[in-house]
């Protein structure tokens, strides 16, 4: 056997198979960023490519996966949080822009490095990264990118609680998108700009406070048109938390003046009667608008839908911890406890717990297990109406559906947030009566205790539903066994 061309065969093998196994993980990336599913199968695959890639020198190969992966095409990695293994593609990412020459794929890479590494709260590492991505800015005259990279060294600023840099940092950024005529950048930097000054809120008045409401909704109209809908989620954002302010009472209160007027009404009294009516129209308006959360909480709603629609996992939270914070202003709780439920029948002797996770995920609770892990956690709220919700280990509300349509009188754990169909009234099942939420609570601190769940349009909640499917219903009008419920608290070993 003539070793020399045995080895020539089996590199020249070698060579092919990688290039084959690069050009294969390529396009599953290409073919399949919108297919997260898909893409979970095969990310060890995907990210050993890249590897492979750059090991190879195809740098064009290294910056598409990460495209396809992060900064464009789906951003797989980006929306669904899978950061630290988008930190490592982005540095490959970098290195094969470098070593190929390409200033400008090197300064956006930086950039999206920079925002990674914000993600997980290194600020450090993220300014490092944005103030190179700011220097080949610079050096190669991209003025888009300057902007770009000086508002998020802004953000830095911000949650480093450095409020005068930050704001020159956002006008400085501002007066280069202007010159460039990006309205989109401009939109993004003037709500970061107007959230520090909503920040500040004690110095807005409502004049000032008309021109942030001004202000967002044209940011929001151009993010729209421009299809930004990450831009679209953030500036309904900011149109919730201005709106929240108002409903808190944060912003400045208008001040009346006395104003003497003499015997007549001269051309000075005549201006100072108008500037009193005005003010009065003001205080009258600022009146209306206090604890009124019905408005932010209809903005939130609406920047949580568009969070959903493009995936976006961080910025749905975001907004759901928005949602409850509100939610909580409008219906307060007054104590919370996490607990386990148990119904009144049985499996193999021991008794069933409630789920949120049924079959095939779906947020339908059952009563199926009699084992206790994550998904039959719930928190118990108490609220200040002597009403009782339930949240969920996923961070949902349990809602009692209605019969329309094919409901069919469910329970479901969908939502974040809590109206009258997420309120459950404790009932004695002994008494038939109303029970306190203090006694709900202090019976609990004893042990467990036996209730039913009456629901906002006067059903029981059951656990033994239609065909004995153990799905929890809100549909029975009279208390039977199968509406008693065993609450207890949830304790440590458990959770």
């Amino acid at each position: 056997m003539n070793l020399d061309i045995d080895s020539q065969y089996w590199s020249s093998h070698s060579k092919r198979t990688k290039d084959n196994y690069i050009e294969r993980y390529l396009a599953c990336a290409r073919n399949n960023t919108q297919v997260y599913q898909k893409l979970e199968e095969e990310q060890s695959n995907v990210l050993e490519a890249a590897t492979l890639a750059l090991d190879r020198e195809n740098y064009q190969a290294v910056m598409a996966i990460e495209n396809w992966l992060w900064s464009g095409g789906g951003r797989w990695l980006d929306l669904r949080g899978h950061t630290r293994s988008g930190i490592t593609l982005l540095k490959q990412a970098i290195e094969a822009a470098r070593s190929s020459g390409d200033k400008r794929r090197e300064e956006h890479l930086l950039g999206q490095l920079g925002r990674a590494w914000m993600k997980l709260e290194n600020l450090s590492e993220a300014s490092l990264c944005l103030q190179q991505a700011l220097k080949i800015a610079d050096d190669i005259d991209d003025p888009q990118g300057k902007a770009s990279h000086l508002g998020m060294l802004g953000q830095i600023n911000l949650a480093q609680e450095r409020k005068d840099e930050a704001v020159q940092r956002f006008e400085k950024a501002i007066s280069i998108a202007k010159e460039i005529g990006d309205d989109q950048l401009i939109g993004r930097l003037s709500a970061s700009l107007d959230t520090v000054s909503l920040a500040a809120h004690h110095s807005i008045t409502l004049d000032t406070f008309y021109e942030k409401i001004e202000s967002f909704d044209l940011n929001l109209a151009i993010a729209r048109e421009a299809g930004d809908r990450r831009g679209e989620a953030s500036h309904l954002g900011c149109l919730g938390l201005a709106w929240e302010l108002m409903a808190s009472g944060l912003l400045a209160r208008p001040n009346p003046v006395n104003w003497v007027r003499g015997p007549y009404l001269s051309e000075f009294d005549r201006r100072s009667l108008e500037y009193r009516e005005k003010e009065q129209e003001e205080e009258e308006w600022y009146e209306q608008h206090l604890d009124d959360y019905q408005k932010p909480l209809a903005y939130y709603e609406q920047a949580l839908s568009v969070a959903r629609e493009i995936g976006d996992w961080e910025l749905e939270k975001h907004f759901e911890q928005e949602i409850d914070r509100v939610c909580s202003r409008i219906h307060p709780i007054t104590a919370s406890r996490s607990v386990l439920l148990q119904t009144a029948h049985t499996k193999g002797g021991q008794a069933r717990y409630v789920t949120a996770m049924g079959k095939n995920r779906r947020w339908v609770l059952r009563a199926e297990t009699n084992v206790a892990r994550e998904w039959e956690a719930f928190t118990l709220l108490c609220l200040h109406n002597d009403k009782i919700a339930f949240k969920t280990y996923h961070g949902r509300y349990v809602t009692a559906i209605n019969g329309e349509g094919d409901r069919d009188w469910r329970l479901i754990a969908e939502t974040n947030v809590m109206d009258a169909w997420e309120m459950f009234y404790p009932i004695d099942p002994q008494s038939q009566k109303r029970l306190p939420c203090s006694n709900v609570l202090s019976r609990l601190e004893q042990g467990s205790l036996t209730l039913a769940l009456k629901t906002h349009h006067g059903n029981y909640v059951t656990a033994m539903g239609k065909d004995q499917d153990r799905v929890l219903r809100a549909e029975a009008k009279d208390l039977s066994d199968w509406g008693k419920f065993t609450l207890s608290i949830l304790q440590e070993d458990e959770s």
